[in-house]
Parts: structure tokens; C-alpha cells; sequence
């Protein structure tokens, strides 16, 4: 089904937002023909555009976090987007994760991050939380605009909560508070390519599917990967966020 417009609510912490892809294959130089910066990432922290905006506009700001960490204030009106090339490659990972430490201060859900197209009508890809009643969170993986997969969990506004998604193929394994929560499987998914006008929005879906921050305020929190990721990623013995490579690479060995 086609997903509605959505907001995303109150007061949100964020510790960590990664997309991880780790291939054993080399990947491109940052100088080969057409290539840009995001063509060689295997590990995207989607927090990143949201420091540039630190010094540009004063409704982004320094602010404390978990056990007095520095934050970053995020006010109503404040919109991030940045060209999808800069971060991520023209054709997405194959097999991916995506780690996420956040703290809502309300139900309202939204979406933590959104890959959109030229004209802002469409998420290609994307993380979508929603409310599901009145003591649950619905967990959704969005693509081409439809929710191929969510997973309903307890709500955890006002709590610090980590959480994973794995995608292997046709089956994609949900983590939640450090154990393995579920796995779904999905029908194959499409080859993601992307054009040079592709955006990628942090906290939002744009101005069309999503309309931003209506008398909110959203709160990032943001250390270093290795700080944040490691006590996580110990909780499963697989380290299911580090060795994923594609099948693609595997046959050049």
C-alpha cells in the first residue's frame, strides 16, 4: 500500500545512524571515471550532513545528551538534504545494515532518513517509524514508496533504543535492544540505481511526503562510531553489522 504523509514527532535523540556494507572486493578510487564519493563508501553515517548545518543556521545546534554527550538541536523549519551521490553509490548495496540509537519523546514517528527522487514524490528508499496504537512502534523498511517489511515492537518513546536491520538476499532480520527480535522474508529486490538528482533527507522525507517538523524539535546525538557501535554490536555474537559482501564481489576472487 501507498504511505501517507508523515511527521516526525517531538523530541528525538539520535546515537548513531549507519548504513554499513563491508565487500571484499576493491572497491573504486575516488578518481575513477564517474565516480563520486559515495560511489566508495562501505560504511555511511547518515548523521553526517547534519553537521554542516551547525554553523549555517542557528536553528541547528550543540546541545547534551546521553550521560552529558554532545547533541545536536534540530528545530522546526530546518530541513536536511544533501545529493544522494555525495553519501551513497549510484546502485545500492546489494546486502546492507542499518544501525540506529535513538530516543523519541513522543509517538508521532516519521522517518529517520529517506533517499527521494528529483521530484519529491517518492521515497526510493527509506526508514519509517510509526505509531501502532497506543503501547506499540511499527519498524518499517521503505522502498519505492511501499513498506516491503515492518516489525511491530513495544513502544519506546522517552527510552534510548538500538536497533538493526539486516538484509541478505530475499531476508531481512530485525534486532531490537541488543537481541534478535525477527526475520522476514521479501521478494526480490529491485536493482537500485540512481540518478545525479537523487536526494537523501535526514529526519524527514522532504517537503511533499513529509512536511517536517510542525512545532517540534528534534534532538541529535552523535559520537564516535567505535564508542557507539561496539557495545552494541557485542550483544550478537555474529557481529551482524561488519561482514556482509555482495554476490557480485564474492565471483571476482
Amino acid at each position: 500500500m501507498r504511505l501517507p504523509r508523515h511527521y516526525l514527532g517531538g523530541l528525538l535523540y539520535f546515537c548513531v545512524l549507519y548504513l554499513i556494507r563491508v565487500s571484499q572486493a576493491q572497491p573504486p578510487t575516488f578518481f575513477a571515471l564517474n565516480s563520486l564519493p559515495g560511489d566508495s563508501e562501505t560504511e555511511v553515517d547518515l548523521l553526517a550532513p547534519v553537521k554542516a548545518s551547525l554553523n549555517a543556521d542557528s536553528r541547528v545546534f550543540r546541545a547534551k545528551g546521553i550521560e552529558s554527550l554532545p547533541a545536536i538541536g534540530l528545530q522546526r523549519g530546518v530541513e536536511i538534504a544533501v545529493p544522494y551521490r555525495l553519501y551513497l553509490p549510484r546502485n545500492f548495496f546489494k546486502q546492507f545494515s542499518l544501525l540506529a540509537t535513538i530516543k523519541p519523546m513522543d509517538k508521532r514517528g516519521g522517518y529517520l532518513f529517506a533517499a527521494v527522487n528529483a521530484y519529491d514524490s517518492a521515497v526510493d528508499i527509506g526508514l519509517l517509524i510509526e505509531p501502532a496504537g497506543t503501547k506499540q512502534t511499527n519498524i518499517s523498511l521503505i522502498v519505492r514508496s511501499v513498506a516491503i517489511v515492518s516489525f511491530l515492537v513495544e513502544d519506546f518513546s522517552q527510552q534510548w533504543t538500538q536497533f538493526a536491520l539486516e538484509v541478505i538476499d530475499q531476508t531481512v532480520t530485525f534486532y531490537f535492544k541488543c537481541r534478535r527480535f525477527a526475520s522476514r522474508q521479501v521478494t526480490s529486490l529491485p536493482d537500485f540505481s540512481f540518478d545525479e538528482a537523487e536526494k537523501l533527507y535526514i529526519a524527514s522525507a522532504g517537503p511533499i511526503i513529509d512536511n517536517g517538523f510542525e512545532k517540534q524539535e528534534l534532538m541529535f546525538f552523535r559520537f564516535s562510531f567505535q564508542k557507539c557501535i561496539l557495545p552494541f554490536s557485542s550483544c550478537f555474537k555474529d557481529s551482524v553489522f561488519f561482514s556482509y559482501s555482495d554476490k557480485e564481489d564474492e565471483s571476482k576472487q
